[in-house]
């Protein structure tokens, strides 16, 4: 019966990853509404999934002003990108980390199966950042995934350490944001080099 129940702790949430990688590789007219839907909605429908925890204390307000700071710095300075720094904080940032590490990460650090001890939140880390490549493999091309790999486990640990989803969020958007200002021309022409031509 034991058995049972541990087999049951994983259906909801693969069944969620692959509604989530089916929407990702078919989109709507090329538009990525329905796979934001799927990351903000999906979550809801595992009952045994809880909502995370959004303490706010003086330091974390602090710190969350900080970010935004830098958002609306980068907004400003770059003004090409203003537009894109909002798309990129309430259209990528926001469901990715809602999903990925409110969900998913969470969700698989407490399967009993993967607990063995302090190793069970870098196994959950490692899978969830898999499961995020994979999304990003299917939505943007296999270049992106392998880019994509580390910052997922960053995201994952800070998430681990700090337990702050919006801290999170804030982190992924300006870590886009410098991304696509600084380091997508350079790696474009590795890209390039590779045979990996994305946009």
């Amino acid at each position: 019966m034991s058995r049972q129940i541990r087999i049951k702790e994983y259906i909801i949430p693969l069944l969620l990853l692959v509604l989530i990688l089916f929407t990702g590789h078919v989109s709507v007219d090329n538009s990525s509404f329905p796979l934001i839907a799927a990351l903000l909605f999906l979550p809801f429908l595992d009952i045994q999934w809880k909502l995370p925890t959004f303490s706010v204390t003086r330091n974390k307000v602090i710190l969350w002003l900080a970010c935004l700071l830098v958002i609306v710095a980068i907004a400003l300075v770059y003004q090409d990108y203003f537009y894109y720094a909002w798309v990129m904080l309430f259209l990528v940032a926001l469901p990715e980390e809602w999903f990925f590490r409110g969900y998913l990460l969470k969700r698989l650090s407490l399967i009993d199966n993967i607990s063995i001890a302090q190793n069970s939140y870098l196994i959950a880390n490692i899978i969830s950042s898999i499961a995020f490549s994979l999304l990003h493999a299917l939505t943007r091309g296999l270049p992106v995934a392998f880019e994509v790999f580390l910052p997922s486990l960053f995201f994952g640990w800070l998430y681990q350490k700090t337990n702050d989803l919006i801290l999170c969020i804030f982190i992924h958007t300006i870590s886009n944001l410098m991304f696509v200002l600084f380091i997508n021309d350079q790696l474009s022409i590795v890209r390039k080099f590779l045979g990996y031509d994305i946009e």
